[in-house]
């Protein structure tokens, strides 16, 4: 089989839910993770993504695929999820360190395209990864002084 019937069979796989055609070819090929693309040049994830295969996106995401590749438009399947208001796809893409403010090639970012579900949850996500920065910081400056209390003891 050519590599362009690979890819189309492999899109048509995802667009029809048949997960083992698609997870048996990338464990035997993981560059199709990023060569095989459609007409838009979206990948397999951004895919996944669009037709709402969110256990494959998950199998996808654990074998390497890249959660920030980008289509000929600039857009991301976190754009793809925004665009369909997939709070469940978003939730995936974000917990796989997605960028949330990625911007296409007309400057616009998921939660720009996204329904209020979708800004509500990007926003929060935003809130919470600043939050836990700031917890780390924090525990790493408490065992900084706890170092030095112990040395000063210890003196």
């Amino acid at each position: 089989m050519s590599r362009d019937a690979l890819y189309e069979k492999l899109i048509d796989a995802v667009q029809y839910g048949d997960e083992e055609f698609v997870i048996k070819h990338v464990e035997a090929d993981a560059s199709l993770l990023e060569d095989c693309t459609d007409w838009v040049g979206d990948r397999l994830l951004s895919l996944c993504i669009w037709h709402g295969r969110l256990k494959l996106a998950k199998s996808l995401i654990k074998m390497g695929a890249d959660v920030d590749a980008r289509n000929r438009a600039g857009g991301t399947a976190m754009h793809r999820a925004a665009h369909k208001g997939d709070i469940d796809g978003l939730s995936i893409l974000i917990d796989a360190g997605g960028d949330m403010f990625a911007k296409d090639k007309r400057h616009c970012r998921p939660q720009d395209i996204g329904d209020e579900g979708t800004r509500t949850l990007i926003k929060a996500t935003h809130e919470i990864r600043i939050l836990k920065r700031e917890q780390q910081e924090l525990e790493a400056e408490r065992k900084r002084r706890a170092s030095l209390y112990v040395e000063r003891l210890e003196a």
